[in-house]
């Protein structure tokens, strides 16, 4: 399971979980933004969905 906690100061948040919950959403998340030329109209949408995985 995937969970997050705020940081100390509130500045940011950390994320927790095992390697096969991270490859879950690292899959997941490739199949809803699709091919590269698929959603042309939302490509900005789609590359900072992508930063997430990266």
């Amino acid at each position: 399971m995937i969970f997050v906690k705020n940081t100390p100061n509130n500045t940011g948040v950390a994320v927790y979980g095992d390697h096969r919950d991270f490859e879950g959403l690292y899959e997941a998340l490739h199949d809803i933004v699709g091919n590269e030329d698929e959603f042309v109209n939302h490509e900005v949408v789609r590359i900072r969905v992508l930063a997430v995985c990266y």
